[in-house]
């Protein structure tokens, strides 16, 4: 990976899942699923009232990563807008890669933010 060229981390990233907050017993709330083409797709987790309990939810969106001083941003482009992401190394919370909000970069990953693996409750 080349900071000076965030082309390299956009390449990095297809094939990457990003998994979403996990605040109870069923895991993971969101993730991203980083495809060819600069397109992603997000699944949001909804609690049924009926077996089979959980679905998976998804839309489609794009994303684009550009340079930030020393930073990759990852920016989510969907018809509402677009959200930004920091992308970094982060081994304080036990995973290699997190995506934070840009505007808390300071975040826990686990709470507001992705990490490169999915919780144990998900498996």
């Amino acid at each position: 990976l080349d900071y000076n060229d965030p082309a390299t981390f956009e390449h990095a990233l297809k094939r990457v899942v990003m998994w979403g907050p996990a605040p109870g017993a069923y895991g993971n709330i969101s993730y991203i699923k980083f495809k060819k083409n600069n397109q992603v797709e997000l699944g949001s987790l909804e609690l049924l009232d009926n077996d089979p309990w959980v679905q998976w939810n998804t839309s489609e969106a794009t994303y684009n990563v550009r340079a930030q001083g020393w930073e990759m941003v990852v920016d989510i482009t969907t018809n509402g807008g677009t959200t930004s992401y920091i992308l970094k190394q982060n081994y304080e919370w036990f995973s290699q890669w997190v995506l934070v909000p840009a505007d808390a970069p300071n975040t826990n990953p686990y709470m507001n933010g992705y990490t490169d693996y999915p919780s144990e409750c998900e498996a």
